[in-house]
């Protein structure tokens, strides 16, 4: 399968102080439920999302951490959790 190319340019991304998951979605070439799972899971280094009360989750994406992951400019170490014991 073929990824679909981005709608979504590096100077729109710029515009936002925080990134909307489906405009992150697109800019990647993945699904906003894939954006939001792989930050819940804490697996992405561009965003965070927290629980809100009620159980709705909201989301920060960072312009400039989502821009630098897209181009591989970042270093991301993803340590399993027993190494940390």
């Amino acid at each position: 399968m073929s990824k679909k190319k981005s709608q979504v340019t590096e100077d729109e991304i710029w515009e936002y102080d925080n990134v909307p998951v489906g405009v992150a979605a697109d800019y990647l070439g993945k699904t906003p439920g894939f954006i939001q799972a792989a930050i819940k899971a804490q697996r992405t280094p561009f965003g965070v999302g927290t629980m809100m009360p009620g159980g709705k989750w909201s989301f920060q994406i960072s312009p400039g951490m989502l821009i630098a992951y897209k181009k591989g400019g970042m270093i991301v170490h993803i340590r399993n959790s027993h190494e940390l014991i």
